[in-house]
């Protein structure tokens, strides 16, 4: 019982670590995303400034 029990906890670890791993790479990916953006519009801004 103790095995199994250590076994599932294992499992539920894993998924919450995969689960975690999502995460950080979906929130790298928008930061990503959002900085490129920003820097464009902020070059777009200086193009039409000068």
């Amino acid at each position: 019982l103790r095995s199994v029990f250590s076994l599932s906890n294992l499992l539920r670890s894993s998924k919450v670590i995969k689960f975690a791993l999502r995460l950080l790479d979906l929130s790298t990916y928008l930061l990503f995303n959002v900085r490129r953006r920003l820097l464009s519009i902020f070059l777009g801004c200086l193009n039409v400034r000068f």
